[in-house]
């Protein structure tokens, strides 16, 4: 199986259990800042996002979204190899990993922000799922 640099890191985080799920990633490899939705309440297809909620602004969308693909297309590898199990993860939210953009500059300083569609159309399917490591796992990491 061909992995990238960037995926090899990422499965030794697997296996070291530092990255079990979307979330787990998102926070540790694709440099977002956090922020309050100061704005309105959002209704989306991934759910509602309240004002004052914390979330999290990429800081270059096109580096987390290329991030996250890597991401993805390597939980795929995985599972189809048998080195990971996935498995759901309990909700604790009512809507998907609150990631935002930063739309534009507005009063004070502060950023208008929205729910980042782009991201949260790859990660629905993926937010209430956990990567479990099978013992195989270990075997590619080592090599």
């Amino acid at each position: 199986m061909y992995l990238s640099e960037f995926q090899k890191e990422i499965l030794k985080s697997i296996s070291q259990q530092k990255i079990k799920n979307v979330e787990n990633f998102l926070r540790y490899y694709c440099d977002l800042d956090e922020a309050l939705n100061e704005g309105v309440t959002f209704g989306t297809n991934f759910g509602q996002y309240n004002a004052g909620i914390k979330v999290f602004i990429p800081k270059n969308i096109i580096f987390a979204e290329n991030q996250l693909k890597e991401f993805i297309i390597l939980w795929d590898k995985l599972e189809k190899e048998g080195l990971i199990i996935t498995v759901p993860r309990e909700r604790t939210f009512q809507y998907t990993f609150p990631i935002f953009s930063r739309d534009c500059l507005y009063h004070n300083q502060h950023y208008k922000t929205a729910p980042l569609e782009t991201i949260l159309i790859i990660i629905k399917d993926r937010e209430y799922k956990e990567i479990v490591s099978t013992l195989e796992l270990l075997i590619p990491v080592e090599n």
